[in-house]
């Protein structure tokens, strides 16, 4: 092999490991133009073609891509043959931390030798196949999300906090570290609680009420129901539900005078302490010492029904109307699409009690 393609593999080498120690510790957000997320010292590269971005090279007087160099983005200036590369010729998605990850075209031109050290390499990471196209549209996704207002970026949740290793499909594990009390709700409720006890996620196919039959194979996590690049609450609060749920109950709310008021309020960040949704009742907002959270135990407040109506129907509505409605198994089928047509017998007992003692006081 030519001495002086390997003392170039060498340098390249040695420039990407000189880049990678002097933005360590540094924390930006994405940007897609550059294919680049950073998180504490680790890069993420996301790039279909073959080519390595670092600002930091910028420094050395060299280009902000290994052009500079005086080779092309495809290493084509090194003048190995096509047929020499042994990676797949797929777009890919790599993270690393100490090192570098090259993602190749299928005109990648790199020597057996270097593509192999480079396979086996600790501080190489490959992950699989996401598409160009995909990244663009995640990226957009995540811009305008509260996310990216927060400074949380991608490898914030595709990377191991201890072992850095990369998360291609992060799960609530990823999700407990902002979202400590959201997660520690769902993994008790019937949603989460197959993985709380380190079982197989619960999929629609095993409920007893009716799904819907694209769903059945679905697996109950945070990413079901939210997209985590976008984080819009609006989907995860009714379109998400319905995109599995299959019963009456479900299927009559977007009839309902609850639906109404949500669909009045139009398109907003989230909803709003307003509008009634899915997760209004089912996910109700609580408050604990530090903050305000949703509780994403999905059956706290099913069994006894009575604890619906103190933890969710009386903030809106008064007490006899609201255990009307609860008890109500017609209404509650309709999902609460008129006035409550059953008068429970307990309430007018409790009045006349009340009516008794306020005479008896009297008379005292």
């Amino acid at each position: 092999m030519n001495l002086a393609l390997w003392l170039t593999c060498l340098l390249i080498l040695l420039l990407v490991f000189y880049a990678l120690k002097r933005d360590a510790g540094t924390r930006r957000r994405g940007d897609a133009e550059k294919g680049i997320f950073r998180h504490d010292g680790e890069i993420f590269f996301m790039r279909t073609a073959f080519r390595l971005r670092f600002p930091s090279l910028e420094g050395l007087g060299v280009g902000s891509s290994l052009e500079g160099l005086g080779v092309g983005s495809s290493l084509e200036g090194l003048g190995v043959g096509f047929a020499s590369c042994l990676l797949p010729p797929v777009p890919l998605l790599g993270g690393v931390r100490g090192g570098f990850c090259l993602l190749p075209p299928a005109s990648c031109l790199l020597p057996p030798a270097f593509c192999l050290l480079l396979l086996v390499s600790p501080a190489t990471a490959i992950a699989g196949p996401v598409s160009q196209e995909q990244l663009v549209e995640i990226e957009q996704l995540w811009q305008n999300s509260t996310h990216a207002l927060a400074d949380v970026n991608c490898s914030t949740c595709h990377q191991q906090q201890e072992s850095k290793a990369l998360i291609f499909k992060p799960t609530h594990e990823s999700c407990v570290s902002c979202h400590d009390v959201e997660v520690e709700t769902f993994l008790l409720g019937k949603h989460g609680i197959r993985l709380n006890e380190k079982l197989s996620p619960l999929t629609p196919a095993m409920a007893k009420i009716p799904m819907k039959e694209s769903a059945l194979a679905k697996q109950m996590n945070c990413n079901t129901c939210h997209d985590v690049h976008a984080v819009d609450t609006v989907v995860a609060a009714v379109d998400s539900c319905l995109s599995c749920h299959n019963d009456s109950h479900s299927l009559n709310y977007k009839q309902s005078q609850h639906s109404k008021l949500f669909l009045a309020e139009g398109k907003l960040p989230r909803p709003s302490v307003e509008s009634v949704t899915c997760a209004t009742c089912h996910l109700p907002r609580q408050e604990n010492d530090v903050k305000v959270f949703v509780n994403h135990n999905n059956t706290y407040n099913l069994l006894p029904r009575d604890r619906m109506v103190k933890e969710v129907c009386m903030n809106c509505h008064g007490m006899e109307y609201s255990f009307n409605s609860i008890f109500d198994d017609e209404l509650v089928e309709a999902n609460f699409d008129s006035s409550p047509q059953l008068h429970l017998e307990t309430i007018e007992l409790v009045r006349q009690l009340e009516k008794r003692r306020a005479k008896q006081n009297a008379q005292d």
